[in-house]
């Protein structure tokens, strides 16, 4: 699934991605370690592209 899956390791609130490039944004069992749960949303949704998932 090379082709259509890109993974991308980094901070969970600093990710060098432009704004809506995901279709999918998964986070599992991390939510919880992050020092602002708001930062780490407000990212995951910047690059949510319209109609993404979370």
């Amino acid at each position: 699934m090379a082709e259509r899956i890109t993974l991308i390791e980094g901070s969970a609130t600093a990710r060098p991605l432009p704004d809506t490039c995901c279709g999918i944004v998964t986070a599992i069992e991390c939510g919880f370690h992050l020092h602002t749960r708001q930062d780490f949303l407000a990212a995951a949704f910047r690059a949510l592209r319209p109609g993404g998932r979370f």
